[in-house]
């Protein structure tokens, strides 16, 4: 029989982590009757060292108990292969997370080089999956939370906007998501488009306005007609002087 002192010098492992194993009922050391110390037998050693070695793969208490109980090669594959797919589900969520910051950060980059840049570019395909009055009608956001797929809503409101020779007449909040191949259902796409990424900010008063008017003096100067409407998407939310500020991307369709 081992002290407890001695286990943990044997296996280099502290006493509070040998108690905290026992308080976890992987396995129980016998007591002197005399003066109530723990004693460890040579099969509460080989236990502890199962507890070990499993908990460096990670597996939960939950798991090393069943281990620890009789099972054959095909039970302990089945609990590692356990392990292993909740492994793959949690990288398969970095990489996405991955994923998405390398985004943000491309967009980031797009927005250095051609803020306030007027270019030509195709709008994306979009499924329109519903739509409500305004960016600001937070009331409505029942809509997009009904339809939405889990995915932040910024990424997934297009603010479509209507105009004619007079100016904006009205424009309504498109709630989309990308569009696969060959999808059905109401698109949003257009070939070719005016394009410019702006800043807007709380004190910017009527900025689409203004930027509008840039953009049709661009269309009128090349001879592009456009067809009356506009697309405004949010690439991006921060903050400056303790005030919000967003970066959009404004598509203004034009007849071929």
């Amino acid at each position: 029989m081992y002290s407890i002192g001695q286990v943990a010098a044997f296996l280099g492992i502290s006493k509070d982590q040998l108690r905290y194993y026992e308080k976890k009922n992987v396995f129980s050391p016998t007591q002197n009757e005399e003066n109530l110390y723990r004693e460890y037998t040579p099969e509460d050693i080989d236990r502890i060292l199962m507890v070990d070695f499993y908990r460096s793969l990670d597996l939960d208490f939950k798991a090393i108990a069943r281990i620890n109980q009789k099972t054959d090669l095909d039970d302990l594959s089945a609990i590692l292969e356990e392990k292993q797919n909740k492994i793959a589900a949690i990288i398969q969520q970095q990489e996405e997370l991955k994923q998405g910051i390398q985004m943000v950060q491309q967009t980031i980059e797009a927005i250095k080089q051609k803020l306030n840049q007027i270019s030509i570019r195709p709008f994306p395909p979009q499924k329109v999956l519903g739509d409500f009055s305004e960016f600001r009608a937070y009331e409505e956001f029942s809509a997009l939370h009904k339809l939405a797929e889990a995915k932040p809503a910024m990424t997934q409101l297009k603010r479509l906007v209507l105009f004619d020779e007079t100016g904006i007449h009205s424009s309504k909040m498109l709630i989309t998501k990308d569009a696969a191949e060959g999808e059905e259902g109401e698109l949003l796409q257009f070939d070719e488009c005016v394009y410019t990424i702006i800043e807007d900010k709380e004190t910017n008063e009527d900025l689409i306005g203004r930027v509008f008017e840039t953009i049709l003096t661009y269309m009128n100067t090349h001879q592009l007609e456009p067809i009356g409407q506009a697309i405004a998407c949010m690439l991006l939310l921060a903050m400056e002087d303790e005030q919000a500020k967003s970066y959009l991307e404004i598509y203004v369709p034009f007849k071929k």
